[in-house]
């Protein structure tokens, strides 16, 4: 499911990562 060579994995990790610190931005301001 990688949309680059070598970079599904990381690519997801990243994706989490950045939908929690939007999750978190989002409870910290609401």
């Amino acid at each position: 499911m990688g949309v680059a060579p070598g970079f599904g994995n990381w690519g997801f990790i990243l994706f989490l990562i950045l939908i929690l610190l939007i999750f978190g931005i989002g409870i910290i301001f609401i």
